[in-house]
């Protein structure tokens, strides 16, 4: 048996997109809250659509679509947003979705546009396609997060990780502070934290930095 499995936090909404795409669809229909818990369904049942929303934080969504993807090549993920955005849309497909579905209008048009989702995204083991200049990276912990950043973004970021003050970043990037404290409030809410310290963290969890001694000195 095959799944589709939505995953929502917003609890009625995807119980009514399920029952709209179960009555459409030969696959059962399961809907899970959290990109963890998608993940984990993800590790025990054969999935053939799986439809991610992407909100505020979108970073553990696009890191599960990476997990779904390498693991279940065959799956169609549709990622379902708010409002367009190019930059969202772009890392999403980056993290290997088939498809970026704006969730206004009529639910029946919603599941219209996810039963009409064809995998874009070939899996491709020749030797060449890992080191191709036009293959997209899809292995988790490989700096997709750091591509969700822009380039002044990912600038604070690494002054972040080296335990820069405010003061220092303003100094370093040629801004003002409260564009240092933008930046760096952006950079905390891409990655899903609430504090400096824990983007320190969550860097070095997900390799995107090298552990330095200095810093613990």
């Amino acid at each position: 048996m095959t799944f589709t499995l939505v995953c929502d936090e917003q609890r009625l909404f995807a119980e009514a997109l399920a029952a709209a795409l179960q009555r459409d669809s030969p696959d059962a229909v399961d809907l899970v809250a959290q990109p963890e818990q998608a993940v984990l369904a993800a590790s025990v049942m054969r999935l053939a659509t799986l439809v991610m929303s992407l909100r505020s934080t979108p970073l553990p969504g696009l890191d599960a679509i990476c997990h779904v993807r390498r693991d279940q090549p065959q799956c169609r993920i549709v990622c379902l947003t708010a409002s367009r955005d190019d930059l969202l849309e772009r890392q999403a497909i980056e993290a290997g979705a088939d498809q970026i579905v704006v969730r206004a209008g009529p639910l029946a048009d919603l599941v219209a546009a996810v039963h009409a989702s064809v995998p874009q995204w070939v899996p491709d083991a020749s030797p060449t396609a890992a080191t191709s200049p036009n293959r997209v990276s899809r292995r988790v912990g490989d700096g997709l997060h750091l591509r969700f950043l822009t380039a002044r973004e990912r600038q604070a970021f690494d002054l972040l990780v080296e335990a820069r003050s405010t003061e220092s970043i303003v100094q370093e990037m040629h801004i003002t502070t409260s564009t240092a404290r933008s930046y760096v409030q952006s950079v905390l809410e891409k990655l899903g934290v609430h504090s400096r310290v824990e983007a320190v963290a969550y860097a070095a969890q997900h390799s995107l930095v090298l552990p330095d001694a200095s810093r613990c000195s």
